[in-house]
């Protein structure tokens, strides 16, 4: 069965060029200089205004129900829900079966509601809607009572009310209504009309609930809802990754700004350069008088997991002046965390850097859990290189006596080693450098020391059965000739490049399975991946 008249728009699969669409219109309207009063194009520059101004109402509308560190606690629809088939029995136009089927579905088939969910619909839902909107336009002309400003105020006031009712978040008070019932049945919440997208049989009429009272498809319970949504709840996430804004282009792509842009890989885009000077304010604004706050949120088997910011750029760590307000927003975060229940928060990028001049980032926010200041600190603070470090020596067989390592002397390698001496297991750390070597060394306890060994070359480690690899070996660094046997072999991808065996090109996570069981046949070992 071919698809329903106007069931679909005719430049579905233009993407982002279906905006080239509008430059007829902005052709003629630059040629016909509509900006003048005199012009008898003027109404394509009238035109092209309401288009942009009601594109704008959305957009603000987006931006408001995505900045999680005002709406979280007021958030309707917490996470996405299946969508539910809606009665057979609505009589309701675009509700009914063959209608909701062919049509409203679309429009329906959005799991959570956003400002944008209002306008996402089929051509024929668009030209109904506009008859009705026009409706009363032609009433108002007809009555001589018609103008520019009557139009621009009556369409960009319907569109603020039905982004409003699809953005998700709670925004009246309960007390309103109960102050002022009356008010129940002459304006809709947006709790009330995502009872009606989240299943529920009622709740049809957008702005007025009166119709809805009067046709006998009002949700008796829209109010006790919306005083509880209005109200808030806390969640506790499990896992916070406690970043950091890059630059500022970087702080225009995330997603109460632009959430097109905060969905694809990072882009410089020409057209986002005016808004530039807007972002440079803003970044002076939060660094004046923000605190960390929620940029975004996701489930992962069950677990809520949260990305928290520091309202800190990346070239501030590098101001040594800086680095007191760093420390303390780190600090901050931990303890607010701790105090929530969160089980884990893991630091992002430069606040876990450990060079000299930073160092003391780390150590703040690690400190709290080794010394009096705060001794019932429940939540773990961790990095990529911690969490590194332990699936790797998780990895490690019981009983092992003894391992090699390579790349033994970058931070991971360091971590590793220092712990295995502690577990009076033999390190053997190939490095041709003797005084990175002894420093590491240093930092062992005087009693572990003689648990580090520095090698040289890979024919030490014949003997050994357990090696840690921390840089890529070539084949045949790999091959039998040095008579090794590798029982455990950690390989870490994300580091690897693309051709690194010469007789497999490795551009996948099958292929170099396939290529180290390759290695693995040839040479009898039994090696084990870990991926990044």
């Amino acid at each position: 069965m071919g698809a329903a008249f106007l069931s679909s728009w005719p430049w579905d699969n233009l993407g982002f060029f279906k905006y080239v669409l509008y430059g007829p219109l902005v052709g003629k309207a630059w040629g016909g200089r509509a900006w003048e009063a005199a012009s008898p194009d003027r109404w394509l520059c009238l035109l092209l205004a309401l288009f942009a101004l009601r594109a704008l109402t959305y957009q603000l509308w987006s931006s408001y129900s995505n900045m999680l560190f005002l709406t979280r606690r007021r958030r309707i629809v917490r996470d996405g829900v299946d969508f539910e088939q809606i009665d057979k029995e609505w009589d309701w136009a675009f509700h009914g079966a063959r209608l909701f089927a062919r049509y409203h579905a679309l429009h329906h088939s959005n799991m959570v509601p956003t400002p944008f969910t209002a306008g996402f619909a089929t051509p024929l839902e668009h030209v109904v809607l506009g008859l009705l909107m026009a409706l009363p336009l032609a009433g108002a002309c007809a009555a001589g009572l018609g103008s520019v400003g009557l139009t621009f105020a009556y369409v960009l006031s319907f569109d603020f009310l039905r982004a409003m009712g699809h953005c998700n978040v709670e925004l009246f008070p309960g007390g309103l209504f109960r102050s002022l019932p009356f008010l129940r049945y002459l304006i809709y919440t947006p709790t009330y009309h995502t009872i009606h997208h989240t299943g529920k049989k009622a709740n049809f009429c957008l702005f007025m609930p009166l119709f809805d009272r009067l046709g006998g498809t009002l949700d008796a319970s829209s109010w006790e809802l919306q005083t509880k949504n209005r109200a808030g709840m806390d969640e506790v996430p499990d896992f916070v990754f406690l970043a950091h804004v890059v630059d500022v282009m970087q702080s225009m792509h995330v997603p109460f700004v632009m959430r097109t842009f905060a969905s694809t890989p990072f882009a410089v885009r020409a057209f986002l350069l005016p808004l530039w000077p807007i972002a440079l304010l803003f970044m002076f604004m939060v660094w004046a008088w923000s605190k960390t706050f929620v940029i975004s949120y996701y489930h992962l088997r069950g677990k809520l997991h949260q990305i928290w910011a520091v309202p800190r750029y990346g070239f501030h760590y590098f101001l040594p002046f800086a680095k007191d307000g760093i420390n303390d927003q780190i600090e901050l975060a931990i303890l607010r965390a701790d105090r929530m229940g969160v089980k884990v928060v893991s630091l992002a990028a430069l606040n876990k850097v450990s060079s000299s001049l930073h160092a003391v980032h780390l150590a703040a926010a690690c400190k709290w859990c080794l010394t009096a200041q705060h001794p019932n600190l429940r939540v773990r603070v961790v990095h990529g290189n911690t969490l590194t470090a332990a699936v790797i020596l998780n990895e490690i067989p019981k009983g092992t006596t003894e391992v090699f390592m390579t790349g033994a002397t970058s931070k991971l390698g360091r971590a590793i080693a220092l712990y295995l001496c502690r577990k009076k297991i033999r390190v053997m750390m190939m490095t041709l450098s003797t005084e990175r070597f002894q420093k590491i060394q240093k930092e062992a306890a005087a009693e572990d020391q003689q648990y580090l060994v520095q090698v040289t070359k890979f024919q030490s480690a014949e003997q050994c059965k357990t090696w840690i690899v921390g840089k890529w070996l070539s084949p045949r660094e790999q091959r039998s000739g040095y008579g090794t046997s590798l029982e455990t072999m950690m390989e870490l991808l994300a580091l690897a490049p693309a051709d690194i065996f010469s007789h497999a090109m490795i551009r996948s996570r099958t292929a170099c399975y396939k290529a180290v069981m390759m290695i693995k046949r040839g040479t009898g070992c039994n090696a084990k991946l870990w991926f990044d």
